[in-house]
C-alpha cells in the first residue's frame, strides 16, 4: 500500500518520497516532501484515504544533553550513588547480579564500542581486542550517519552497521548502565544510533531504531531522547503499547528543563516509559536532593511525571576519548535506571519460579522502585522538605531501596 499511497502523491503533483516502512511496532511508512507545501498537500491526501488510520508529522527531537566537567576523576565519583542507592549492600549480598545475559539497547548517539569499558570491541558484535574482558556490543545499527542533523533541509540520513560514536552522548549513557564499572557490567549492549555528530533525531528515525531493537531481542530499551511538555497520546502512545505487550522495559530521561517549571516533563515521547528525573550525588552535596536542571510535572494532562528520581547530577561516566569525568543529566538517571532494571531483570531471572510475564513486566518493575522508594529533600540547601510528588514522582528517589527490593 505505501507505494500505491506514494503513486497517488505524484499523480496528484505532490513530490515526496518513502523513507522508511514499519511492520512490527507500527503498520506505516515514513514519507518525506521536498517543499513545506508538498508536505501540506501530502497530510492532506492522506488524511482523506479511507485505508489511512492516521497521520503524524515527523518532529525534530533533541538528546537530553549532559553537562560534564572533563575532569580525569576516579571511579569514587560514583561510590556516594552507590551508598545511597543501596547497590553497594545489594553487590555485597548478591555478588553475581551483574546483569549477567540481560540484553540493553541504546537509543542515542551511538557507543564507542573500542573502549575497554565497553569490551575493547573493534565492531558490532565482534571479537575482541587481546587482552580485553571480550565484546559486550553484540547488536547495533547506524540508522543516520556521521552529516545528519535532523532537520527537514539538512544533510539526510546514511544508514550503515557502523554505530561509532561521534557525539558523546551514547558513550557517557552507556557507561553508566552497562560499562564495565557500570551499573550492570556485564549485560549485553545494543547501540542504535539516532544523531549524527550534532543536531536532532526525528521521530520515524527514533521509531525505527526502537523496532530494531525489539526485533534484535532487547530486554530494556533507554531513551534518552527529550522534548518539552506535549501530551501523552499520538504516534508515540500506538508504538509504546505495542512494544510494552511484547515485555520490553523503557527507562526515559524526563528532561532538563527544570528551570522552566511545572509543565516541562516530556509526555509526548515518554508515552509508556519509566520517566526518570535526576537527584545530585551525594559525594557533591552532602545529601540527597532532586537536580535543579531535573524537569519536573504534573504534564499538560495532569499526570504525574516523572515516575521516579534516580542518580545523575554529577555521575561518573566514560567519555569517547576514555577519559573519565563526571557529567549531570536526566540522560544519566535514566542510563542509571536502565543498570538498576537490568539487575532486577535478572534477580528474578535467576529466582526459581515460572513467572508469568506480568511478573517481569515493566508495570511489575515500576511498582517494585515505586513501593520500595523514599522521599528526596526539596532543592532549597537551607530547607529540609520533602520534594511534592508533582516534581519527584509518586515513587520519589530510588536511593536507599535497591538492597531491600533485591534483598529477598
Amino acid at each position: 500500500m505505501a507505494e500505491d499511497l506514494l503513486a497517488s502523491a505524484r499523480a496528484s503533483g505532490i513530490t515526496a518520497t518513502s523513507s522508511i516502512c514499519y511492520g512490527l511496532l507500527l503498520n506505516g511508512c515514513s514519507y518525506a516532501a521536498d517543499t513545506l507545501s508538498d508536505a501540506a498537500a501530502l497530510e492532506r491526501l492522506l488524511s482523506a484515504d479511507a485505508r489511512v488510520a492516521a497521520v503524524y508529522p515527523a518532529y525534530s527531537r533533541q538528546a537530553a544533553q549532559a553537562y560534564s566537567g572533563g575532569s580525569k576523576t576516579g571511579p569514587t565519583a560514583a561510590d556516594g550513588t552507590e551508598v545511597a542507592t543501596g547497590l553497594r549492600e545489594v553487590w555485597r549480598l548478591h555478588p553475581e547480579l551483574t546483569g549477567k545475559d540481560i540484553n540493553i539497547g541504546f537509543i542515542d548517539s551511538g557507543i564507542a564500542y573500542y573502549l575497554a569499558a565497553m569490551g575493547s570491541c573493534s565492531g558490532v558484535n565482534t571479537t575482541a581486542k587481546p587482552g580485553s574482558n571480550g565484546c559486550r556490543v553484540v547488536k547495533g545499527y547506524d540508522f543516520v550517519g556521521n552529516d545528519y542533523d535532523g532537520t527537514a533541509l539538512g544533510f539526510p540520513a546514511q544508514a550503515d552497521d557502523d554505530p561509532k560514536d561521534c557525539m558523546g552522548h551514547g558513550t557517557l549513557v552507556t557507561s553508566i548502565a552497562a560499562g564495565f564499572e557500570g551499573i550492570a557490567p556485564q549485560a549485553n549492549i545494543g547501540a542504535y544510533r539516532v544523531f549524527g555528530c550534532y543536531g536532532e533525531a526525528t521521530d520515524d528515525v527514533i521509531i525505527a531504531a526502537m523496532e530494531r531493537a525489539v526485533l534484535d531481542g532487547m530486554d530494556i530499551i533507554n531513551l534518552s531522547v527529550s522534548d518539552r511538555s506535549g501530551y501523552p497520546e499520538g504516534l508515540y502512545t500506538t508504538v509504546m503499547s505495542k512494544a510494552l505487550k511484547l515485555g520490553i522495559i523503557f527507562s526515559k530521561a524526563a528532561g532538563n528543563y527544570g528551570g522552566g517549571g511545572p509543565y516541562e516533563a516530556d509526555a509526548n515521547i515518554a508515552a509508556g516509559s519509566i520517566v526518570v528525573g535526576s537527584i545530585d550525588n551525594p559525594v557533591s552535596t552532602g545529601v540527597v536532593r532532586m537536580s535543579a536542571f531535573s524537569a519536573f510535572g504534573p504534564e499538560p494532562s495532569l499526570q504525574m511525571n516523572p515516575h521516579l528520581l534516580a542518580p545523575g547530577g554529577s555521575v561518573y561516566t566514560r567519555t569517547m576519548t576514555d577519559l573519565a569525568t563526571v557529567s549531570s543529566g536526566t540522560s544519566m538517571s535514566a542510563a542509571y535506571m536502565s543498570g538498576l532494571l537490568a539487575l532486577w531483570l535478572q534477580f528474578k531471572r535467576q529466582q526459581n519460579i515460572t513467572w508469568q510475564p506480568a511478573d517481569v513486566s515493566q508495570a511489575a518493575a515500576l511498582a517494585d522502585f515505586i513501593l520500595t522508594s523514599n522521599p528526596v529533600l526539596d532543592q532549597s540547601s537551607w530547607e529540609a522538605y520533602y520534594e511534592p510528588v508533582a516534581r519527584a514522582g509518586a515513587g520519589e528517589g530510588v536511593h536507599s531501596t535497591v538492597s531491600t527490593l533485591l534483598r529477598f
